[in-house]
């Protein structure tokens, strides 16, 4: 068997990255993604890094693994940590690489914090501590590592500002391809050192544009055709020409004609409407906000839009980190949630008659308020199953009033998504929003009954909001050529275990996609199975101090995950 490479392109989609190919600048990718098999990827619900990547080196769906977002809030309790490589509850996929021989390197992952002792070498990717130690194995290579990269950041954090003044972006546009040259040489002088026969890379490029101007890469978008757009999207391929030859550089170090196959965790989409799910959930009475809550944050949300009409979002921004206690003391949306991870009281209302409570918007989902520690039940156990219900079919019937269309594309209990001993970190009702549509768990300015609580996303709106369907492609000799569809990302540890001549364990959630693969080969090569992995036995959590949890925020929310 020869080498193999797993390249993750984070956030990767064809409907953005279509008319780049079509350019024929970046002759790398493009001949990865259009050379062999290719399909559009489903990612998992919610489509995020975190815990979309862990399913992916796991072939378990989050409620048996764990990781079910960047924080971990246990059952019964309202308060959340970070999440970490060590609340992944299944065995992982070099693992399984390492048991059959074969050497592995797994570079700049998502969710593989701290990183573990592997067969070959293993480098943390977001979300990382800074400068933390325990982002490299094995511990031998360690300290060599961090003296000749001491400026190395797993994170690739580049900044946000929301109103993307052009010459910001540029300059994060040159940062991009800085932490793209930089990844590059880590790289290579690990596989000076530690030669693997798989290896594992993911390149946060993709993810970090899309969440800086997709409005402007978007073919989908309003402002595609723009003078701006087509300034951006000018240099945005500069970057992207930057990757290809990192992408090129890979492949030539693992030698001649690597079996390749090319995933993303999630894809992007532009969503020009926002809808206030805190005011809908008010007003379908399952939520009650705290006395004066509701009217301070509708005046605040009043102060803010007519703020932002005069003086744009920069200047709010601005003032914001001038003031921040000023501001912060009554505006739940600019509270720092970094430090504790804890959700503001807006969102969880009055616990004495509120029968739902918010987390983060990254949740997708509404969690029922049945009592946490020495919190009253608003909902007692048994009338639990009546409310999520009630809460599921409201939540379908919800539509928007100019085109008649439900506002979401999915509602469903946790137990119809999550399986397994982790489904109760999960909240009870998740759901997805209709690819134009951006959920809020705040009050938002304008939302009403009338408009069916759906209100413009502030202009320019040129920030991408995750969606779930990336990228998956194969090419070498066992693969074929065209498109395929129906591909999970639960899929992905399956096929590429087939695809590596390896046996299949038979605990694993997907299916190999045997239609991605010639059909002589598929003759020649039958699907072997073998003794399922069962379940890793979990370490304590990862002792992240509280400046560790404060610098992890401060990183999620610059991409607006917080």
């Amino acid at each position: 068997m020869g080498k193999t490479v797993l390249l993750g392109l984070d956030g990767a989609t064809f409907e953005m990255l279509a008319p780049m190919l079509e350019a024929g600048r970046l002759p790398v990718l493009s001949g990865l993604l259009l050379g062999g098999i290719r399909a559009t990827l489903e990612s998992t619900l919610p489509p995020f890094t975190c815990p979309a990547w862990p399913t992916m080196f796991t072939g378990r769906n989050p409620g048996a693994h764990g990781a079910l977002m960047f924080r971990v809030i246990e059952p019964g309790t309202r308060t959340a940590r970070s999440v970490s490589l060590r609340d992944v509850a299944c065995p992982r996929l070099w693992e399984v690489l390492n048991r059959a021989g074969i050497r592995t390197g797994v570079f700049n992952v998502p969710g593989t914090y701290p990183a573990e002792r592997v067969d070959g070498f293993m480098v943390s990717g977001f979300v990382c501590p800074p400068g933390a130690p325990e982002m490299v194995q094995p511990v031998g290579l360690r300290n060599a590592f961090m003296q000749a990269f001491p400026a190395y950041d797993p994170n690739g954090s580049i900044g946000f500002d929301r109103k993307h003044l052009r010459r910001l972006r540029w300059q994060r546009l040159e940062r991009l391809g800085a932490i793209l040259r930089m990844r590059l040489a880590a790289l290579e002088w690990l596989l000076a050192r530690e030669p693997v026969d798989f290896l594992w890379v993911v390149l946060e490029t993709i993810d970090r544009v899309s969440h800086l101007c997709y409005g402007l890469l978007s073919p989908a978008s309003d402002l595609y055709a723009t003078a701006e757009a087509a300034e951006t999207r000018e240099h945005v391929l500069n970057l992207l020409e930057v990757q290809d030859q990192v992408i090129g550089r890979i492949l030539e170090a693992m030698g001649p004609d690597p079996l390749v196959m090319v995933v993303s965790d999630h894809g992007f989409s532009w969503k020009p409407k926002q809808f206030d799910l805190w005011s809908w959930l008010v007003a379908h009475g399952f939520l009650v906000p705290m006395w004066g809550a509701r009217v301070r944050s509708r005046l605040w949300a009043a102060f803010r839009s007519a703020f932002r009409r005069v003086f744009g979002l920069a200047g709010w921004k601005w003032t914001v980190r001038v003031s921040p206690r000023a501001i912060g003391r009554h505006d739940p949306s600019t509270r720092e949630v970094g430090r504790c991870w804890t959700p503001h009281k807006e969102q969880i209302g009055d616990p004495r008659r509120s029968k739902v409570w918010l987390g983060p918007q990254t949740e997708f989902g509404v969690r029922i308020q049945v009592g946490a520690g020495d919190a009253p039940e608003a909902v007692s156990p048994e009338d639990c199953e009546a409310v999520v219900e009630n809460l599921v079919e409201r939540l379908r019937q919800a539509r928007d009033p100019a085109t008649g269309q439900p506002i979401m594309a999915r509602v469903a209990r946790r137990e119809e998504v999550y399986d397994g001993p982790y489904t109760g970190r999960a909240p009870e009702v998740v759901f997805v929003p209709q690819r134009d549509i951006a959920h809020q768990n705040k009050p938002l300015h304008g939302a009403n009954q009338s408009n069916g609580w759906l209100v413009p996303a502030p202009q320019p709106t040129i920030n991408g909001t995750h969606d779930s369907f990336g990228v998956f492609a194969g090419l070498g000799k066992p693969f074929g050529r065209g498109t395929v569809r129906g591909i999970r990302i639960l899929d992905v540890m399956p096929t590429l275990l087939y695809a590596m001549g390896l046996p299949v364990p038979d605990d694993l959630e997907g299916r190999v996609v045997e239609e991605a693969f010639r059909e002589p080969h598929r003759v020649a090569h039958p699907i072997e199975t073998c003794q399922g992995l069962g379940s890793a036995a979990l370490s304590a959590p990862a002792p992240y101090s509280a400046e560790d949890e404060e610098a992890i925020g401060r990183r999620l929310e610059e991409l607006g995950y917080m």
